[in-house]
């Protein structure tokens, strides 16, 4: 089967091929970036005056490098975890609590590959705003994006949405079907575009092909008629492909894949650089950064000792403490101010 090569994401979209006889469905490409991530704390130099409560306090640098460009975004801030805790209703010491929160950062991880992906890659395209002049993303929590007959589009927490339907016959009746990590309007001479977007960290076993027909796109598309839908999973490489070199994909996504192809919507897939391991290292961080805004017990990851001071260190590029021993009683130390601190060294 070949793909139109007027599909303008025809190189993440599946393809098949014959291999001794035997059917074979993978992806041409998939994003070619160069991804890192740093950690911060409050003493790190990106976080230069704001105090160690304030919301866009950085936690977590996100760098892409691609194409000779790179482009550095604060990935995760204080701000975000607030929103996590609402969003989840709880506390970050369970295991329910820790697997969302790796979600979340996935999800902020593929929404800022994607976004480069457009903007770099289709440099002719154009990433329009679903929002009026007037929307302010602070305090956009209900917000009404879209509606059509018994459907309501409208944000739960930004940017995350999540579409209604109507159930009963009270006004109010109405129940969540489908939340949506990410939705993009994307213009290009090819077409006009609605990107959907759904981040998976963890199993895809859960994805039901059916009800992305029935509960998000046959919605979308009364809402958006003049789009092209399109559906992007980014995912593990280990939940995506069954061999990472050729990108033949996984049963899963081929059965998302031909569900969808059914009805002429798009499919693409895109991948995480980022290990289990490196989700938890992040989550990690976060949840450190959580004990510090709530008083709780936290325990240094590592520590400098440097003439009369001692120096720990909680994943960050600079100290979080600097103790200095007590010249008149060697049993005791203080902590320098973070002022002090910098002189010191």
């Amino acid at each position: 089967m070949k793909i139109r090569r007027d599909k303008i994401f025809h190189n993440l979209m599946p393809y098949e091929w014959e291999n001794e006889e035997k059917k074979i469905i993978s992806t041409r490409e998939d994003h070619d970036h160069n991804t890192t991530w740093i950690t911060h704390t409050h003493n790190d130099e990106i976080n230069n005056g704001l105090s160690q409560e304030h919301p866009d306090q950085t936690i977590i640098e996100y760098v892409i490098r691609s194409k000779g460009v790179t482009v550095s975004k604060k990935l995760y801030k204080n701000k975000n975890i607030t929103n996590l805790k609402e969003r989840k209703d709880g506390s970050l010491n369970d295991r329910h609590a820790w697997n969302a929160l790796r979600g979340d950062i996935g999800e902020h991880i593929a929404r800022m590959n994607l976004m480069y992906y457009l903007r770099h890659h289709y440099p002719n395209g154009r990433i329009d705003s679903m929002f009026d002049s007037e929307f302010k993303r602070d305090n956009s929590q209900g917000y009404v994006v879209g509606h059509h007959g018994k459907h309501i589009l409208k944000i739960k927490n930004y940017p995350n949405m999540e579409i209604l339907e109507h159930r009963g016959d009270a006004p109010a009746d109405y129940k969540c079907i489908k939340e949506i990590d990410g939705l993009f309007l994307f213009n290009h001479q090819f077409g006009q575009y609605l990107i959907v977007m759904e981040s998976k960290t963890g199993s895809l076993t859960k994805t039901d092909e059916e009800s992305l027909v029935s509960n998000l796109f046959n919605p979308l598309r009364k809402m958006f008629p003049d789009r092209k839908p399109a559906y992007l999973l980014f995912g593990t490489k280990e939940q995506i492909y069954t061999n990472d070199e050729f990108r033949v994909l996984k049963h899963k996504p081929v059965s998302i894949y031909k569900m969808l192809q059914q009805h002429s919507i798009d499919t693409m897939f895109m991948t995480f650089n980022e290990t289990s391991d490196e989700f938890d290292k992040m989550a990690d961080q976060v949840v450190k950064q959580y004990k510090w805004l709530n008083d709780l017990e936290l325990h240094a990851k590592g520590w400098r000792k440097k003439e009369d001071c001692l120096e720990l260190y909680n994943g960050g590029q600079r100290p979080v403490y600097t103790l200095r021993r007590d010249p008149q009683n060697p049993k005791i130390w203080h902590e320098l101010p973070v002022k002090s601190h910098e002189q010191h060294l």
